[in-house]
């Protein structure tokens, strides 16, 4: 939210301010006629401060030299007839020398501004020198060569901010559960005890039996995980200034946007692997995961059509598995080579996008798992099996009052979100004994170690 400098604009908010809190309030009851007349209000309210703060579309132009370059500067005009900013120091050095004989003769005219007024010749010279300084600034380093800030140019561009952070992860195919408190219990179908003759379809000892014999007993076996909510936050800070000098009116909202993003990504980093489940989310491919099962790789350090092999035959398959691979591992899927020959089902040509997908299953290209040669650089996991709580959606919360000495706006971000396998251990269909014959999994990871 932009903070006008101006006292009177930011009375004429309080007012509309005031009419919308009044139309808000449950009981008070008004008529049709009476809401138009409240809404009318609300809008010339905001319409004078708008005025007042000299944030009109009108007043807007004129800061920045009118529109009659701006028309000019389509793409048949001269590149040099669009307004820029060297050229506008140039003309504003030329009206100091013209009103005033020089920069000293500003200074020393500004110093004896109380005593001998300026003509408006030379008050709108002092003007126009405001209105040039009033730019958001960038500050850099101490060893900046532009000394440490520098004024962003008249012509900002909106997306001179912007920048897409989002990063894929297990949250984006997760099964998702609204939860009103700080822990969620999920229910499930144990089917991971060895000791059952068919742990996957344990829940019933199905076999045939004689005419009026007895039915074999068996019953269903249940567990439950339990789904911690935690609280993830952020927080920055804006100089009022810098909101004020804005002229794009795209600072915040997109600094928002990318601090946000931010918040978000470290929820689906946590989820998708580096959350070890002691005080923070499990992770699907996390080594604590009990559920999932690593497939040692063939070779060190690289990713083959064996390895990809391996983790699809171990790999419980639905309409949600996915690969996750680091980028590191590109290379090597790209060149992946099947008795001999080079993969190129989906690498049509050199100048074509490829088709991310690999055994029918789709490819996402991820930093959150691991670097290439070590455990979890290849994942395959199904979205279904892991459960994520989302108590309440990302919140972005702004106040002037935290720092109002300092003239800054605080910003607060957070969101209550939380992220667990469902399975607590590997399937199998059969078992010998009280050992699983053939181990399968939502989660399937490359191995670091080498098949010996």
């Amino acid at each position: 939210m932009l903070q006008a400098k101006n006292r009177k604009a930011n009375e004429f908010r309080a007012k509309a301010d005031a009419v919308r809190a009044e139309l808000m309030d449950e009981t008070k009851t008004f008529t049709k006629d009476e809401i138009e007349a409240k809404a009318t209000e609300i809008s010339g309210w905001e319409r004078r401060a708008q005025i007042a703060a000299e944030f009109t579309p009108e007043a807007e132009i004129e800061r920045q030299g009118g529109d009659e370059l701006v028309k000019k500067a389509g793409p048949e005009a001269d590149e040099l007839e669009a307004p820029n900013y060297a050229k506008r120091v140039k003309e504003l050095a030329e009206r100091v020398d013209r009103e005033f004989g020089g920069p000293n003769s500003l200074i020393l005219a500004l110093a004896k501004r109380h005593i001998e007024p300026l003509s408006s010749r030379q008050e709108k010279v002092i003007k126009a020198i405001k209105e040039l300084q009033s730019r958001a600034t960038i500050v850099g380093t101490a060893s900046d060569a532009s000394g440490g800030e520098f004024l962003l140019p008249l012509q900002q561009v909106a997306s001179i901010f912007s920048v897409d952070v989002s990063v894929g992860g297990i949250t984006d195919t997760a099964s998702r559960y609204a939860v009103s408190g700080r822990t969620l219990r999920i229910p499930y179908l144990k089917q991971t005890d060895a000791t059952k003759t068919r742990p996957y379809a344990g829940i019933a000892n199905v076999t045939i039996v004689g005419e009026a014999a007895s039915k074999p007993e068996a019953e269903p076996s249940f567990a439950q995980r339990l789904l911690t909510v935690y609280k993830w936050a952020a927080y920055t800070e804006f100089g009022d200034e810098i909101l004020a000098d804005d002229l794009t009116g795209e600072l915040a909202p997109t600094v928002q946007k990318a601090i946000g993003g931010q918040v978000m990504n470290v929820i689906n980093e946590q989820c998708t692997i580096d959350g070890n489940g002691t005080a923070q989310p499990l992770g699907a491919f996390n080594a604590s995961n009990p559920g999932i099962f690593v497939v040692p790789r063939k070779t060190a350090n690289t990713f083959t059509v064996t390895d990809a092999f391996a983790m699809y035959a171990r790999h419980v398959m639905g309409p949600r598995s996915r690969w996750y691979i680091h980028p590191s591992v590109l290379p090597q899927f790209m060149g992946l080579t099947l008795a001999g020959t080079t993969l190129v089902t989906w690498i049509q040509s050199l100048n074509a996008a490829p088709q991310m997908q690999l055994l029918g299953i789709p490819v996402v290209v991820t930093p959150l798992v691991a670097l290439l040669g070590t455990q979890a650089d290849v994942c395959l996991g199904n979205g279904d099996f892991y459960a994520l709580a989302i108590r309440s959606a990302l919140t972005v919360e702004s106040s002037i009052h935290y720092k109002f000495q300092n003239d800054i706006t605080a910003y607060r971000f957070f969101a209550r979100a939380g992220g667990i396998p469902i399975p607590d251990g590997t399937y199998s269909y059969k078992s010998d004994g009280t050992t699983k014959t053939w181990e399968v999994s939502p989660f399937v990871v490359l191995d670091d170690a080498v098949a010996s």
